[in-house]
């Protein structure tokens, strides 16, 4: 299958620069090659198009949240819910564990958003070990961008990371799992390295988490104050000005709360033939269907009449309609807006987990009062859980509060 080594077949035609010499050599490849081709290379294009652009709309935006800030209109609050948990040992890691690894694994094509996360996280460690940031230049960067790139100097270019290892996951614990994962897709004998000094970190970081995932501080009065019955959230929608982050609370707190990024990834389709294409999720006719999601389950949600009031007549009958439901944005700036919506309405800082750890209790303890297990499951199920992972979001009764 030509689509086993995709990457670094796109590489070496590209390379080639002549275009009848690439029409020649895409020529006998697969449909599926020659469609993933020309979509890489419009990616490629779009993305040096929109550069100058990008810089100057992230400026602008910087300097308005420093004006939104220094006005007094997003201010500094504490998180309700804090995770207090020890940090890791990083001296009683065994480093001699090992992984067994497919040797003709075949690589998933990355997305949009992996291209970003990967990339955000390596230059971002890089930095904090060099005077200078990485270079567009680098060779990782290249591998990123489907761009032909040269082992050795991407090895060379990246040792630091072996050298550092132990201050990398003490100080930047948070970047060892997508550095593992990004890490994982090179196969050479010399590249491997790195897979295999980064796994015994992200495994004893990953089973860390687990054991004091539940090791919480919480402000007992602030959590009180948010409230899932109807009444309570449609009276919450005065204190928000723009319509797609009245429908993003909406869905958060009148639907059992899912991801964010479920809703994130959700366009607005036109007709039937849009809600085929499953690499997104979509809004047509009154409901949602989640094809990309995290647990990979696709489901179909109903939309209350209040929501798809706002949807109808404010997004998709707007002036300017979008055919994004919410916003066309990164996963952190998602979040860190849904954060400030929180603490416009409540006055305290709460995330999108924390809502749904909120909800997840709140969910089990109405189970427990009312005795409705079946409506308790198919709450768990519509927030993206199976059963395990639904008690893990619930707090725990024995939290410290305040």
């Amino acid at each position: 299958m030509d689509m086993d080594n995709f990457q670094l077949e796109f590489a070496r035609i590209k390379s080639v620069g002549n275009a009848a010499q690439i029409s020649k050599e895409l020529k006998p490849k697969s449909a599926e090659f020659r469609l993933m081709y020309d979509k890489m290379c419009k990616k490629i294009r779009n993305d040096k198009y929109l550069a100058h652009a990008k810089d100057r709309i992230n400026k602008a935006r910087k300097e308005k949240r420093k004006l939104m800030k220094d006005a007094g209109e997003l201010p500094k609050v504490e998180r309700v819910i804090r995770h207090v948990a020890p940090p890791m040992n990083i001296e009683e890691v065994d480093t001699s564990i090992k992984r067994q690894y497919a040797d003709n694994k075949k690589l998933k094509v990355l997305t949009e958003s992996s291209i970003k996360a990967y990339g955000d996280t390596i230059k971002a460690v890089y930095s904090k070990y060099h005077d200078k940031p990485m270079s567009d230049d680098a060779e990782i960067l290249k591998y990123l961008r489907w761009e032909k790139h040269n082992a050795k100097k991407l090895y060379k270019q990246n040792e630091y990371i072996i050298h550092n290892i132990k201050d990398i996951a003490h100080h930047y614990a948070s970047k060892i799992s997508l550095l593992y994962s990004l890490f994982s897709r090179f196969n050479t004998k010399k590249l491997k390295q790195f897979r295999e000094i980064l796994y015994p970190y992200k495994t004893s970081l990953d089973k860390h988490y687990q054991e004091h995932r539940n090791d919480l501080e919480i402000d007992k009065d602030e959590v009180d104050k948010i409230s899932f019955e109807k009444a309570d959230i449609l009276a919450n929608l005065e204190k928000i000005e723009f319509p797609r982050m009245k429908v993003l609370y909406l869905l958060m707190f009148m639907l059992p709360c899912r991801r964010i990024s479920d809703y994130r990834n959700t366009l607005i389709a036109k007709d039937e033939e849009d809600i085929k294409n499953e690499k997104y999720n979509w809004y047509y006719n009154n409901k949602i269907y989640i094809n990309n999601t995290k647990n990979k389950q696709k489901i179909v949600l109903d939309i209350p009449d209040e929501i798809v009031s706002i949807i109808d007549s404010e997004l998709i009958g707007s002036e300017f309609p979008s055919k994004h439901l919410i916003l066309n944005a990164t996963e952190p700036y998602m979040s860190k807006i849904f954060s400030n919506m929180m603490i416009k309405i409540y006055g305290s800082k709460f995330t999108a987990t924390d809502i749904r750890r909120i909800y997840a209790s709140y969910n089990l303890k109405t189970a427990g009062d009312s005795g409705d297990i079946k409506t308790m499951l198919k709450n768990q199920n519509e927030m993206g859980h199976n059963l395990q992972q639904h008690l893990q979001y619930v707090i725990p009764t024995n939290t410290n509060t305040s």
